[in-house]
């Protein structure tokens, strides 16, 4: 009787070890999966990004029918890409290595893709404060040697609306509640980056604000005949009326959007059902695993060579749905770094 107890002891025992080993291992694989996993994803939606932008800049720009008058410079106030995700701008800051297409948006699903335009901000090379998000440790650290930029460090921006270059004025570390950053400057065209602030850490908001130094239009393409050659490297390369949009027309910022959303729980609502089915996908495939060596076993396979050719056999259906479970357990976190 004391015998039979304590096998049943040792049974619990083995499954509640063997359990604690598993989740141990899956949470490792989720910490692995947002250091470099979630580098892939970006890598890949970088390459599509690119392809997007020179499509867009290849395009002839649409404009709003006004201008900004910038250091004596006008500029045709072109529209932003109206679906989200979209490229908008290539953004270039050699002191801290980047070099990523910037999305339209900086909701959590478009940081996925790269650094982020933050709705409601000036667009680059506009009058006003323009405002990118970027993350610092996950989906390829766009951000992550921010903190080496220093004053006086240029930053550079090309749109389908020109290039422009920004000379860094200021950084600061900020709370992530002082939207105050985001706020326009009366007659000053200003460049806000913004990331995670230590890296790793939520705490607080890493701030690098630049001025807009010089801007350059860029060259009508041959598929453009109707379009007038600029009469030099600062003039549009669009006939638009010259009225001077005032530094204060940019609306001002609701931070309950982008902003407060960083940091949100279950952020993706729709990955929910795909992590589960995925979830229950990888338990069967386990199950199956099981019951192929107990197969293989009996059909007078040696114990070790059938788990082998049991793990071989379900080594890569396993590792991809892996994958993909974290893509959408990933989503249901909250905003990582």
């Amino acid at each position: 009787m004391k015998e039979r107890a304590r096998r049943r002891v040792d049974v619990v025992l083995g499954v509640v070890g063997r359990t604690f080993i598993t989740a141990g291992l899956l949470l490792l694989g989720l910490v692995a999966y947002q250091l470099w996993g979630t580098g892939l994803e970006q890598s890949r939606a970088q390459n599509r990004l690119r392809d997007e932008f020179a499509t867009l800049i290849a395009s002839p720009p649409t404009t709003t029918g006004t201008a900004i008058q910038e250091g004596g410079t006008t500029i045709p106030r072109v529209d932003a890409p109206s679906r989200p995700n979209s490229a908008l701008a290539l953004l270039e800051i050699p002191s801290a290595s980047v070099a990523d297409i910037v999305v339209n948006g900086a909701t959590v699903s478009a940081l996925r893709h790269g650094p982020g335009h933050i709705s409601g901000t000036a667009l680059p090379g506009e009058a006003g404060n323009s405002a990118i998000a970027g993350h610092r440790t996950s989906y390829g650290a766009p951000f992550a040697d921010l903190d080496d930029v220093r004053i006086g460090d240029d930053v550079r921006v090309a749109t389908r609306n020109g290039r422009f270059t920004y000379t860094v004025s200021d950084v600061r570390i900020v709370s992530p509640n002082q939207t105050d950053v985001l706020r326009p400057q009366k007659n000053r065209s200003l460049l806000t980056l913004i990331t995670c602030h230590p890296r790793w850490s939520t705490a607080k908001r890493l701030i690098v604000v630049a001025e807009l130094s010089s801007s350059e239009s860029i060259a009508p393409t041959s598929t453009s005949p109707t379009t007038n050659p600029p009469a030099s490297s600062a003039s549009p390369t669009t006939s638009v009326p010259t009225t001077t949009v005032p530094p204060t027309s940019t609306p001002m910022v609701d931070p309950t959007e982008d902003v407060i959303e960083l940091d949100g729980w279950f952020s993706d609502t729709g990955a929910v059902f795909r992590a589960i089915l995925l979830g229950l996908l990888l338990v069967a495939i386990s199950i199956s695993t099981h019951f192929l060596r107990r197969s293989l076993h009996s059909r007078g396979r040696r114990d070790s060579r059938a788990r082998l050719m049991s793990w071989a056999a379900a080594a890569l259906p396993f590792f991809v749905t892996l994958f993909y479970w974290y893509h959408f357990i990933n989503m249901l976190l909250p905003a990582s770094t």
